[in-house]
């Protein structure tokens, strides 16, 4: 934990050097600048009281692991140091100096009284031993907005970063460590996924899709259980029914009669199902699903009461037709076309229950 800064910082004011009295202050431009694994920082020093042209302008070549935030950082190192060189050289009496840098990020880090990045904390201490010598100040100028000082430390930050200077090394940013981690493990499970046979699970997810669960879990668990079950095939549907119990008469679609009732046939080919298909998720018949398919399109294909009471332990009336529209207008409330099949109340397994948990 660090005591207060020994500097101010401006934000806001990002347009006060152009306000500037000629002559009362030293400006220094710095910039961080990274393409593909070619880093740089920069740092330009102007004297007004001498000349309105950069004195000195140079900058480092950094890591390839470096972050664009350690560039920023490094650049207000390399500004301290311009400030020391131009003490030590120039015999120039310090009294006012800005440093202005065009990421906000690195003002609000600096500021911080807790810090645990290293090469913060360095930059941190080298403003704190400049600050109680003058009169400094952290400004905001904003990028690419034609400031001249911002220009000119934009342009020294890439020429070094494609320079043939010798590299500086930076530490390694927990960035880049967490997302070495995070990209390793992810082509990992991907290949174990690819490897796996999960056949009816596959067929919705040919490869990882990390972020399926943030869509997944906007429902309550009993939608989110209903979707699980038919996502991966096992649903209580005849054909995983009889699987599970091979004395049942039949596996068939209690719909069509015209394929097994699985889940792949009820959300993809059942012709009794068509017109459905068609309104919510955009076909008649598909071999596969979409590429850009929607889990919240196959949860309201699947909120239709004749989809529904396929999973339910009662025997409904065979004698009840869905209408040949498909649409919304089903409106006996008590059953399906079906044909008979062993209650469940007999069957050797367990299912899942779709109520929910108390």
């Amino acid at each position: 934990k660090y005591p207060p800064p020994s500097y101010r910082t401006e934000i806001d004011l990002h347009q006060s050097f152009l306000n500037r009295d000629p002559g009362e202050e030293i400006h220094i431009f710095t910039d961080g600048s990274k393409s593909d694994n070619n880093v740089g920082c920069s740092a330009v020093l102007y004297d007004y009281k001498v000349t309105n042209y950069p004195i000195i302008q140079t900058g480092e070549r950094l890591s390839n692991n470096t972050t664009v935030y350690q560039a920023e950082i490094f650049g207000i190192l390399k500004a301290c140091q311009v400030i020391r060189h131009y003490t030590d050289n120039y015999s120039r009496n310090l009294s006012n100096i800005k440093i202005f840098t065009d990421s906000q990020a690195v003002i609000k880090s600096l500021n911080n009284r807790h810090i645990h990045s290293l090469s913060t904390a360095r930059a941190r201490n080298a403003l704190d031993h400049l600050g109680r010598k003058c009169n400094l100040t952290i400004s905001w100028v904003k990028g690419h907005s034609g400031c001249e000082g911002n220009e000119v430390a934009d342009n020294t930050a890439r020429h070094y970063s494609y320079s043939d200077y010798e590299i500086l090394q930076t530490p390694v940013a927990k960035t880049i460590v967490y997302n070495d981690i995070t990209e390793y493990f992810q082509n990992y499970w991907n290949q174990y996924w690819k490897n796996v046979d999960l056949s009816q699970s596959k067929i919705w997810f040919p490869e990882v899709k990390q972020d399926f669960y943030k869509q997944l879990f906007k429902y309550q668990k009993e939608t989110v259980s209903l979707l699980v079950r038919y996502l991966t095939g096992f649903v209580h549907l005849r054909r995983q029914n009889q699987l599970v119990n091979p004395d049942l008469p039949s596996n068939y679609c209690r719909l069509c009669e015209d394929d097994r009732e699985r889940a792949i046939h009820i959300i993809l080919h059942c012709p009794r199902l068509m017109i459905r298909r068609q309104n919510i998720l955009g076909y008649y018949h598909s071999d596969t699903p979409p590429s850009n398919w929607n889990i919240h399109k196959i949860k309201e294909f699947l909120d239709y009461k004749p989809i529904l009471e396929l999973e339910k332990d009662e025997n409904p009336n065979p004698n009840v037709q869905i209408p040949n529209d498909q649409g919304s207008n089903y409106s006996d409330s008590n059953s399906i076309p079906s044909t008979p099949s062993t209650p469940r109340s007999t069957r050797n397994y367990h299912p899942i229950s779709t109520s929910p948990s108390p």
